[in-house]
Order: C-alpha cells, then structure tokens, then sequence
C-alpha cells in the first residue's frame, strides 16, 4: 500500500512538471544596413582638394560610431535580439596601388525575435 502511493505521489509530481506548451517558437527576423558613402561624415565642401581625391577606389566612411549602437538600441527595446553581423564588399575600379580592389560597402545586423500571435 506504502509503495503504491508512493508511486502515484512520484507520478502526480512528475505530471505537475511537465510542460504543456511544447510548440517550438516562430521566429521573425530583421535586417538592418548601415551603408557607407564616399564622404566622410565631416568634411569641408571647400575643400576642393580633399573632394577631389575621393575616387571610386577609396575606402567608403560608415555613420559615425554613435548612431548606428543608438539605431540598434531602438530595435533591442522592441524586443529584437542580435543574432548576427555581416558584411556585403563590392570591387573597386581602378585599383589601388598596394591595397585590394574590394572593400566594405554595407555593415548588415541580423535581428531575431519571437513572432507575435496573430500577426
């Protein structure tokens, strides 16, 4: 008798355990690109020197470093979690002397967060 509630006490337990919601999660995602320009953020349009030297074959310049965590943080506060950073590179025409012909024209951030019922 002793052992037989005991076992059913073993069994209630486990079954007051267990969890009824087994569903795997649905996950959305969102892509957010930063891309770069041929001007840096601050530079001097009378600077005819420095505007001219920005060929095809410069390095791209990205917003500064402020604004792209303050654009991300406003994605954290809606629940989006970062799973991922790439980056997209393109060729450069012409080359540069001693440098590669690719570089870095987009920064991408992977978001991912639990899709909303009903949406």
């Amino acid at each position: 008798m002793r052992q037989s509630v005991f076992i059913f006490l073993i069994a209630l337990l486990l079954g007051a355990c267990s969890n009824n919601d087994t569903s795997t999660p649905e996950w959305e995602y969102n892509i957010v690109s930063f891309e770069g320009s041929k001007l840096p953020t601050v530079y001097s349009p009378n600077d005819k020197e420095a505007l001219i030297e920005l060929s095809d074959s410069q390095p791209l310049h990205f917003p500064e470093a402020s604004s792209i965590p303050n654009s991300l943080n406003l994605y954290g506060k809606e629940g989006w979690e970062l799973v991922n950073v790439y980056t997209t590179v393109e060729t450069v025409y012409p080359k540069p002397e001693n440098d590669a012909n690719t570089r870095t024209n987009t920064i991408n951030f992977v978001f991912k967060r639990i899709k909303q019922r009903g949406k």
